[in-house]
């Protein structure tokens, strides 16, 4: 923050370094927004999550080679900042200073990205999340303010337990595929794929004595002879059956 100046917003998972109350007071103190991801998806944070993952490979190709893994990492933070970023055609270095950040290989200091570049690279993006977006099925939030669900174990005990938890929790507030929820004084936040609605199963209401029923056989009495039980025909009955027996009519016939 001394080289490059104060943070607007300072984006964490909430991990035990961040909830202390000194780093609430400093970060109070110079205005700085800071903004918790929703635990146990790393897809809130992507891109930290992905250069994570490389740089764990490093660290792990060091160990294997019985090198220094503080000098494996400067080397390949060197390089990764003076590589051309596939989407933005231009190094990290480069855009961080302003100015090509030169290195052992040899380049044309000359050369800058046109707009129609940006502009192709810009609509690669777009194709490539709305693949993206096809491929994992997504669609829009079927839960509301005010709705109970239902919370997945994220460690899980034992084969015998439910995947979910078994009393209910209330939805305080929606961020795009983030929700707060709340039960009594606790308030946790998920993301919407570990969420499932809460269906209260309510037993049958009880019926009054004396109350008529359509689907009871009465008594019909037939001119021609006794009197016959038969089931009354239902108001509502489904079109489909008629048309059965309009084909049966038409294949007796």
């Amino acid at each position: 923050m001394t080289i490059h100046g104060l943070l607007k917003e300072l984006r964490t998972d909430n991990g035990p370094p961040f909830q202390s109350h000194k780093v609430a007071k400093y970060l109070k103190s110079w205005r700085i927004h800071h903004r918790r991801i929703t635990p146990h998806w790393p897809q809130a944070n992507g891109e930290l999550e992905r250069f994570m993952r490389t740089l764990n490979k490093v660290i792990r190709i060091a160990h294997a080679n019985l090198q220094p893994y503080e000098w494996a990492i400067y080397t390949f933070l060197q390089e990764y900042r003076q590589t051309p970023h596939s989407i933005t055609d231009q190094a990290p270095g480069h855009m961080l200073m302003g100015r090509v950040v030169h290195d052992s290989i040899p380049h044309h200091p000359d050369w800058t990205p046109t707009p129609v570049d940006r502009m192709r690279s810009l609509c690669q993006l777009q194709k490539s999340n709305g693949r993206i977006s096809h491929r994992c099925k997504a669609m829009s939030s079927r839960f509301q303010v005010g709705d109970a669900v239902l919370l997945k174990h994220q460690n899980p005990g034992s084969k015998l337990q439910l995947p979910f938890q078994q009393s209910a929790w209330t939805i305080l507030r929606i961020t795009g595929a983030k929700v707060i929820v709340r039960r009594g004084r606790d308030e946790v936040s998920q993301n919407m794929s570990h969420v499932k609605k809460f269906h209260c199963l309510l037993p049958p209401p009880e019926e009054e004595e004396g109350a008529e029923h359509n689907c009871d056989p009465v008594d019909v009495t037939s001119p021609e002879g006794p009197s016959e039980r038969v089931r009354p025909c239902l108001e509502n009955e489904p079109s489909w059956r008629n048309l059965i027996q309009m084909k049966r009519r038409q294949l007796l016939k």
